[in-house]
């Protein structure tokens, strides 16, 4: 993204620009091919043009080199052609590279010409008397838009009248001559975007922003909407290392500009987030820290809570695979210390976590053991309305669990297995009416047959 070097050279030319220096600046602009050819057809009619104009006063050379130009080098008009040299070989042109050729012609014969921008369009300007006047140089009658210009024939009579209509130009800047020139590089920059070449485009806005100084205005405004532009083409490809990679060297360069927040808090959230996905969680903390120059601190906050809430429901996971909840205590300490994640937050992972070893505990050591590990989780932790669930279920499948095993023996008139099956459980739960009835039941069995 570096510019050319003749763009530096260029940028210490003086204004107001001589002809000569206007049309080198014109053509390295229109292509970073040898364009000696195109400047010695142009360079070639200087003298002739001179020679025609030398008598006139500033109107009538301003028209005469509207006239000369149409005649010589123009042959149609093209919405997308901007370059001064193909206007050369071919006679295609637009509003820039006709204005661009006409200040070089105009310059030549002594007219004090200067470039008018609007959104969509360019023109000339050209000091006649204590005016300036418009020069709409796509047109052969240009000069002063909404006047009439008589004709003549060979003996002085005249034959009728051309007449141009004014544009309504809103919004018209006066622009030097380099900056007029310089949107010969902002036009091809577009027209590259246009095909997806945004990469292509990026040199010429850097070319355009060195050309008029590194300044703080249009050149740098489309230099950065250009970086940003073919950035966000490699984000649209899925390639967001290599589109923060491209606003970390960016930004490096032609320094920081509020228009990369964004950008940058966008690519920075799809890249953490497909490492999270992906469960490349320090990769993820990794790549955030070496993004935070990029990100201001509304996003580096925003990214920090991401990475920090997949930090925390990964050791939930560890906690929950090795049997050891202190590994996510610790983290959940952190975190609630560095306020990086919401307290409630915090606490879903903490319940998460809880239940999910509860529920191996119960795979593994039945409900008893899941019973009395929520339990002391709810001393731990505090209560909660999902904690307090899993214990009645654990509560009421180890009590069915007990009911069965008392049942297996009565049902097979084993009614002193019965009756230490029924006593064991209403020691473990002796507020539990349906196990008292089973001890009953197993007593009164005892005494039918005289036990």
């Amino acid at each position: 993204m570096e510019p050319r070097r003749e763009a530096y050279s260029f940028a210490i030319a003086e204004e107001p620009l001589p002809w000569d220096t206007s049309l080198r600046i014109a053509l390295w602009a229109s292509s970073d091919a040898d364009n000696s050819k195109a400047y010695d057809a142009i360079a070639g009619t200087i003298r002739e043009l001179t020679a025609a104009t030398a008598s006139l006063d500033a109107r009538a050379k301003a028209e005469t080199v509207l006239e000369f130009m149409h005649r010589r080098f123009l042959r149609g008009y093209s919405d997308r052609q901007t370059r001064v040299d193909t206007i050369v070989f071919s006679g295609q042109f637009n509003c820039v590279s006709s204005a661009a050729l006409y200040i070089v012609l105009g310059t030549a014969v002594g007219l004090d010409v200067t470039g008018v921008m609007t959104k969509d369009h360019a023109f000339c300007s050209v000091r006649i008397g204590i005016d300036f006047v418009d020069v709409e140089t796509t047109s052969l009658y240009g000069v002063d838009p909404g006047s009439k210009k008589e004709f003549h024939d060979s003996f002085g009579r005249a034959t009728g009248f051309a007449y141009v209509p004014p544009r309504n130009y809103r919004d018209r800047t006066p622009i030097g001559r380099k900056a007029l020139l310089s949107l010969i590089l902002s036009n091809r920059s577009a027209d590259l975007e246009s095909q997806g070449r945004y990469s292509e485009a990026v040199g010429l806005a850097a070319d355009r922003w060195a050309l008029l100084g590194g300044d703080g205005g249009t050149g740098r405004e489309d230099l950065v909407a250009r970086l940003l532009n073919y950035g966000t083409s490699l984000v649209n490809s899925g390639n967001e290392p290599a589109a923060l990679d491209w606003a970390l060297k960016a930004v490096s360069q032609y320094g920081e500009d509020r228009r990369w927040d964004n950008f940058t808090h966008s690519a920075a959230n799809n890249l953490l987030v497909k490492h999270i996905r992906g469960g490349r969680i320090v990769q993820a903390r990794a790549e955030l820290g070496r993004l935070g120059p990029l990100l201001d601190r509304s996003a580096g906050r925003e990214l920090d809570r991401l990475v920090t809430d997949a930090e925390l429901v990964e050791a939930a996971e560890v906690s929950v695979r090795s049997g050891d909840p202190a590994i996510f205590t610790a983290k959940a300490a952190s975190a609630r210390s560095a306020a990086a994640v919401p307290h409630n937050r915090i606490r879903e992972i903490e319940i998460f976590a809880t239940l999910k070893y509860t529920e191996r505990i119960a795979r593994e050591k039945g409900w008893a053991a899941a019973y009395a590990e929520t339990e002391q989780a709810i001393a731990r932790i505090g209560s909660d309305r999902k904690l307090e669930e899993a214990l009645r279920a654990y509560r009421l499948n180890r009590i069915a669990e007990l009911h069965n095993a008392f049942a297996r023996f009565f049902n097979s008139k084993k009614y002193a297995e019965a009756y230490d099956a029924a006593a064991a459980a209403v020691a473990e739960f002796p507020d539990e009416p349906r196990l008292r009835t089973d001890q009953d039941a197993a007593e009164r069995a005892l005494r039918s047959v005289g036990r």
